[in-house]
């Protein structure tokens, strides 16, 4: 028995690390769960921050995280609430609205990002990492990025709605946080290239601005294409 296969059957002893290995919507929930306590906790403390200094951009990062929280609660409600249904059909039906709706919010929270990007640029804030922080979170926000890439592509269409929207999700808070990590790395090491600095982050802004409203704007599309084929089961359309 090689090495991978005593891992694997050391963590199929217990059942919810099994489970978590081998079901995808189960290890979606876990993930949206995890997520949302995290999104909740950094939007309180934000917020907070921000008040407290009086701070706009700490405060438009606290609903940055609010609305990625409500996302993922949105998610998981309607997760729950699409089990009680009666058929695959009407299940289906149910779930490719929470997936439009995860489109529409996914746009709203272009326009908050598009806000922080403004500030980033305009009125020079942004994240200070210090030290060797920087480059852990670097490490962080490419492996991050890497793997937010293969899922998108992995779940690319819409066999479970629920674990597609979160999938894009994900990649989406990847991006933001590469962007981020972009331009505190300028602010440390381009001093001495002020315009050069700004060039880029307004370039690259602008390319997260348009890669979130381009998926969001597929993920309406992509949705009501697939709910004509079911109307006949919803009479409100």
């Amino acid at each position: 028995m090689s090495t991978k296969d005593r891992i694997k059957e050391f963590l199929y002893k217990y059942k919810y690390v099994e489970k978590y290995l081998t079901d995808d919507i189960f290890q979606t929930q876990t993930m949206l769960l995890a997520s949302l306590a995290m999104n909740i906790a950094a939007a309180t403390f934000k917020f907070v921050m921000g008040v407290w200094f009086g701070s706009k951009w700490l405060v438009t990062v606290s609903i940055y995280f609010l609305t990625l929280s409500a996302m993922r609660l949105l998610l998981l409600n309607r997760e729950r609430k699409s089990k009680k249904l009666e058929t695959p059909e009407h299940k289906r039906l149910y779930d490719l609205k929470s997936y439009r709706a995860c489109g529409y919010m996914v746009l709203f929270m272009n326009m908050i990002v598009g806000r922080m990007i403004v500030q980033m640029l305009v009125d020079n804030e942004g994240y200070d990492y210090p030290g060797l922080m920087l480059y852990l979170i670097g490490l962080f926000a490419i492996a991050n990025f890497a793997n937010a890439i293969y899922n998108v592509k992995k779940y690319w269409h819409i066999y479970n709605p629920m674990i597609s929207a979160a999938k894009r999700l994900s990649f989406s808070t990847a991006l933001v946080l590469l962007y981020t990590l972009q331009t505190s790395a300028l602010a440390r090491f381009g001093n001495n290239h002020e315009q050069l600095r700004r060039l880029l982050n307004s370039v690259s802004g602008a390319i997260v601005e348009l890669v979130l409203f381009t998926m969001a704007l597929l993920m309406i599309i992509r949705a009501n294409q697939e709910m004509r084929n079911l109307k006949h089961l919803d009479p409100k359309g």
